[in-house]
């Protein structure tokens, strides 16, 4: 594969913002003060309401503007993109931020014959406060298959924030439908890539989430989540059989059944059986649901030592051990574990290792397990 990472190739990083006059600046800021001289940058106002508009002005003329009536993320995603000139382009949620350096970090990961790349996602606050917790792994994987037999939903891609795509990817998808994804444009972009080229990820984390309250997305519960999920259903289903069919892949659209929603429904069914009603219990999810006192009415508590809503995955082993502990001298007796998170398992064996000795496995399954302590 050819190697396009020189400083003569233009990125452009296209910044979404709704009504994060707050926070947009910080975004913009962590993009132009890499002095990265062959990056633009384009920030889409989407009919904000707020003071959004004065701080954008704050930038110009270092930054290209576009103001609009509010249509959805995809709609200021597509006028950002018809606006740039990138080889590569990144679309930059506005409350999000680059880390320093992760420009000149990227560019030794373009490729020709690449058509993203992704990378891991600190989490950030509202004021910017970063843990240095682990991330979960990219996947890298042909996704063509999981989609064949399992259908839109159940593949894993990082966030919007968390990906470059070639021009040469998004000149075939692009402009995306407006009206089905108002949110999760990200969701459009990752069901469509496999079928245009491979995925690499970078070595290191480039970007931060930041969790502050209201998110237009992470923001909500996962069963909110879910009822969106169910609107958007069709459209991916749509997409992902257009694709299947012009590959010549075998996939029966009546077998995918074992989608997102369904995954919480079954966690549900899963939780309700284990767990009596009331009882304290430990979740880990990575705010996956998004439940801050209460899950199927048990009482939720988190497997952190801060002892504040989730703020990132545990240091180590030994830190989640040390939470795990505490949540038992606490009274807490049952702990389940969410399917995004089995991954805990290769990254904190120590702490499996300990979950042997002190708690019994109530239920294992592809939806999560739940163990009582």
């Amino acid at each position: 594969m050819a190697r396009t990472g020189t400083e003569a190739t233009l990125i452009s990083v296209v910044v979404n913002n709704y009504n994060y006059a707050r926070f947009v600046g910080r975004a913009i800021e962590s993009v132009i003060d890499q002095s990265d001289s062959a990056t633009e940058v384009i920030v889409v106002d989407d009919g904000s309401t707020d003071a959004s508009r004065d701080a954008i002005a704050q930038y110009a003329p270092q930054v290209k503007t576009i103001f609009q009536e509010n249509g959805g993320q995809a709609a200021a995603c597509n006028a950002g993109f018809a606006r740039s000139g990138g080889k590569w382009v990144i679309f930059l949620d506005a409350d999000d931020m680059m880390l320093r350096g992760s420009l000149a970090q990227l560019r030794s990961c373009l490729d020709d014959g690449v058509a993203r790349i992704s990378w891991q996602l600190r989490t950030i606050d509202a004021d910017g406060w970063q843990g240095q917790s682990p991330e979960k792994p990219i996947d890298t994987s042909d996704q063509r298959a999981q989609l064949a037999a399992h259908g839109p939903m159940t593949i894993s891609y990082a966030s919007t924030s968390g990906n470059a795509w070639s021009r040469r990817f998004l000149s075939a998808v692009m402009p995306a439908p407006t009206e089905a994804f108002r949110y999760c444009f990200d969701g459009y972009l990752a069901h469509l890539v496999p079928f245009h080229g491979p995925t690499v990820a970078a070595a290191m984390p480039l970007g931060a989430y930041r969790l502050h309250g209201g998110n237009a997305w992470g923001g909500r519960s996962a069963f909110e989540q879910r009822d969106f999920d169910r609107r958007i259903y069709p459209a991916l289903a749509r997409l992902v059989q257009e694709r299947l069919t012009a590959h010549r892949i075998d996939h029966d659209p009546t077998r995918w059944r074992q989608s997102y929603w369904e995954l919480l429904d079954s966690f549900e069914r899963a939780v309700e059986k284990c767990v009596p009603p009331n009882a304290p219990l430990a979740l880990i999810d990575e705010d996956r649901l998004s439940v801050t006192e209460a899950l199927f009415g048990r009482q939720r508590h988190f497997v952190s030592m801060k002892d504040v809503p989730w703020q990132g995955n545990p240091v180590n082993a030994e830190e989640a051990i040390a939470a795990i502990d505490a949540l038992r001298a606490q009274g807490v007796r049952y702990l389940a574990i969410f399917s995004h998170s089995l991954w805990w398992r290769d990254c904190y064996p120590g702490f499996f290792q300990h979950l042997g000795r002190i708690a019994r496995l109530l239920q294992k399954s592809k939806v999560g397990e739940i163990y009582q302590m």
